[in-house]
């Protein structure tokens, strides 16, 4: 793609508001998240890397993650007051396995508040498919339904979950824009 092809992407309604509660939600404020947002834009023109992604929006989520990341390390790292303090000061430099851990741990607090309103067993079936990997014929027969039903019942799960992770990503950026 060019990167005219990648701005009108980014500029798209949808997308735009889906990188905006994003970025919000990786920074977890207002205007953190708008420079984010600006930076991201500004990559698009700088970088050449990108023209290189079939699918834009996976690869703005990945920047985006990443300069979030370098924002939080750049802006965790204090000047001790004491000079002698110094010496036996160093900052904290995350890992690719702790950025994943901590990722995981996130996705799967959101995923445990949305999976509340279900019973245990389709709410276990449901994480069994999409997380370990389980078939929906093997969890069908397990749970004595159709596969046809369980699938049914598993596409409305993602549907409700979609519409109430975006429903509440709105409503803390509508309590944060408030005077």
């Amino acid at each position: 793609m060019n990167v005219h092809e990648l701005i009108s992407v980014f500029w798209n309604e949808e997308n735009r508001k889906e990188l905006s509660i994003y970025s919000y939600m990786l920074m977890g404020n207002r205007n953190d998240a708008l420079d984010l947002l600006s930076d991201l834009l500004i990559e698009i023109y700088e970088n050449p890397k990108m023209q290189d992604a079939i699918e834009p929006i996976p690869y703005f989520k990945t920047t985006l993650r990443n300069k979030a990341y370098n924002i939080k390390k750049r802006n965790s790292r204090m000047i001790p007051h004491d000079p002698d303090m110094l010496s036996g000061t160093e900052p904290k430099l995350y890992d690719d396995t702790e950025r994943e851990h901590e990722d995981m741990r996130t996705r799967q607090e959101w995923l445990n508040r949305l999976l509340i309103s279900y019973s245990p067993e389709i709410a276990d079936a449901f994480l069994r498919c999409y997380m370990d990997g389980y078939s929906v014929k093997e969890l069908a027969t397990e749970l004595n339904m159709s596969e046809n039903a369980l699938s049914q019942q598993f596409r409305r799960m993602r549907k409700k979950m979609k519409h109430d992770f975006a429903w509440i990503l709105e409503m803390m950026l509508y309590m944060l824009m408030k005077p």
